[in-house]
């Protein structure tokens, strides 16, 4: 009789040790049944907005329009260090143009 609570008892003890670890692991997979479950719904979404958007007429056509020919443009930087701190921030300022005042 003694063997028998005694073997309850660990079979009791090693239900309340482990059933946290059972838990979490169902968490985990409910958690990833969820996830695949939206991604699915996501796709199922895109795919009906194709179908949608690929039955609509295109604004124009492929022969408008003409192909533009860009070119570099060789542009001189130079970057200038204004030691001259201001007091208000006492930061270095780096400015890299003139200033130049605009005319009306």
């Amino acid at each position: 009789m003694l063997k028998l609570l005694f073997i309850i008892f660990i079979l009791l003890l090693l239900f309340y040790l482990l059933r946290p670890f059972f838990n979490a692991a169902f968490s985990v997979h409910k958690m990833q049944k969820q996830y695949s479950e939206m991604w699915r719904k996501v796709q199922e979404d895109a795919q009906q907005r194709g179908n949608r958007n690929a039955r609509r007429r295109k604004v124009f056509d492929s022969s408008e329009g003409e192909y533009v020919d860009f070119e570099e443009v060789a542009e001189e930087r130079t970057i200038v260090v204004d030691n001259s701190k201001n007091d208000n921030d006492g930061y270095e300022r780096v400015t890299d143009v003139k200033y130049e005042e605009i005319k009306d």
